[in-house]
């Protein structure tokens, strides 16, 4: 299709997993340096990858490397936090690691023994075995409380102590979009604070944007050395300019399931939670999963990015907090 003499061709980047091989994060005191930059690479399907991401333009496959910001909307409007959501937000909102591959996610606490983070930052093409599972650490920046493993990971039973949407986004990144949600169990009560989950329609969202309510935080690789972003606050909408709703479930199978937003988001944010004002303090409504955008002249430009309500899997917290 066509706007004015430029080709839209529509993409979905389940963005922000970042891995560099051989290379392993200094959030876990082991030394990644400021300095070492990694390419971006248009692959889900490898760990490999220093940046993991599935594309797609109208069905035709991957589009080969893309240099550029991911997930941010226009003007650049990240920054740090603000005094009184760093209080009211730490310890809660970590890095998922992996240490076999490098590959980082952001993640957040929804119990003392539960996180939720992106299932493509867990469930990937490179996993084809039980144990490589048991590679990965979550840990809480900031904090002296050191990290934990993941549940069962002594025994390589990780995968038994994971609840997620979907294991397939490595092979259809548009079509499971909406089920890219993944619940962990740690094998330790690591979380000492965690982000209280708020069930809430698309609409209210919608509505609650408008009130300038919504807003995101969460790791960039590209955003200060290994400081949380705050987005300041953004739209959740059903359809955006060059994107009516009518383009969105063309290119998304589950669109209406969906979040669309503008918070600015980047590498690593994957898995970082989509959040609320409400009464005075933040509340988590969705998972930060990946990003929306149109190839216009050979540049990518994000018209959105994608999130996946708190109401597809915060019935499922409980039951794995406590599952033996």
């Amino acid at each position: 299709m066509r706007f004015g003499n430029v080709v839209k061709l529509m993409v979905f980047l389940a963005c922000s997993t970042f891995s560099m091989m051989g290379i392993v994060a200094e959030a876990f005191q082991l030394g990644l340096s400021s300095r070492d930059q990694p390419y971006s690479k248009i692959s889900l399907s490898s760990m490999d990858s220093p940046v993991m991401r599935q594309s797609h333009i109208d069905g035709q496959g991957d589009i080969g490397k893309l240099l550029h910001k991911v997930g941010v909307v226009g003007k650049d409007n990240r920054r740090r936090l603000p005094a009184s959501l760093r209080r009211s937000t730490r310890p809660k909102i970590g890095l998922l690691y992996d240490k076999r591959t490098g590959s980082l996610c952001t993640a957040f606490c929804v119990a003392r023994n539960v996180i939720a983070t992106a299932a493509h930052c867990i469930y990937n093409a490179d996993n084809r075995s039980a144990k490589h599972y048991s590679s990965y650490v979550f840990r809480l920046p900031g904090t002296r409380s050191g990290f934990s493993r993941l549940a069962g990971y002594k025994r390589n039973r990780v995968a038994r102590y994971i609840i997620a949407g979907t294991r397939l986004m490595s092979k259809n990144a548009r079509g499971y979009a909406h089920q890219d949600w993944a619940l962990i169990k740690l094998s330790k009560n690591y979380c000492k604070r965690k982000l209280t989950l708020r069930t809430s329609s698309i609409d209210g969202l919608v509505r609650a944007s408008r009130k300038n309510r919504i807003f995101q935080m969460a790791f960039h690789l590209d955003f200060k050395h290994w400081k949380q972003a705050y987005s300041g606050s953004c739209r959740v909408s059903r359809s955006f300019r060059n994107a009516s709703r009518i383009t969105l479930r063309k290119n998304f199978p589950g669109a209406d399931k969906m979040l669309f937003h503008t918070c600015d988001t980047g590498v690593v944010s994957s898995g970082s939670p989509i959040l609320m004002k409400s009464r005075g303090r933040p509340v988590a409504v969705a998972i930060n999963v990946g990003a929306y955008q149109q190839i216009q002249k050979g540049k990518p430009k994000t018209v959105a990015n994608t999130a996946v309500p708190v109401s597809r899997f915060a019935k499922f917290v409980r039951g794995l907090s406590r599952k033996k």
